[in-house]
């Protein structure tokens, strides 16, 4: 989590990109963090392990919590990191 965080905090433009394609994705329905970061490198030609997607999901999702209508809405499992952040996971 704590590497994902500082990649955010690193790539300001590439993250609000991730969260808007990742609202509007939601919006058509659940979206997966394997899909956002084949998307973000397809994009913006970044080098992102896929470990990081899903600790990148959690904090979209805690940025723009779903609230049953608006916000982003991933499929994820349950994990270690849920206890690092308050994005709620559905199962």
């Amino acid at each position: 989590m704590r590497e994902a965080r500082v990649w955010v905090a690193l790539h300001y433009t590439e993250w609000c990109w991730y969260k808007r394609e990742a609202l509007e994705r939601s919006r058509r329905g659940d979206v997966s963090p394997k899909l956002m970061i084949e998307l973000l490198r397809d994009e913006f030609r970044v080098e992102i392990p896929n470990a990081v997607g899903p600790a990148l999901a959690r904090i979209a999702m805690e940025e723009m919590p779903w609230d049953g209508r608006h916000g982003i809405r991933m499929r994820l499992a349950r994990s270690k990191l849920d206890g690092f952040t308050t994005a709620a996971v559905r199962r």
